[in-house]
């Protein structure tokens, strides 16, 4: 799924966004995805370092 058809899909579900809201809403919501496999993959980094 692509980020335009996740902005069509949430304007659908939730009508009363305008345009420029489903936009702001689906960066967030990815940003916030990104953010956290950025934080499991640092922790993952982290740990394997301690291992060895």
């Amino acid at each position: 799924m692509t980020r335009s058809e996740l902005v069509v899909l949430l304007a659908e579900r939730f009508p009363q966004l305008v345009q420029k809201d489903a936009e702001m809403a689906v960066a967030e919501i990815l940003g916030a995805i990104h953010a956290a496999l950025v934080l499991v993959t640092a922790l993952k980094f982290a740990d394997s370092a301690v291992s060895t």
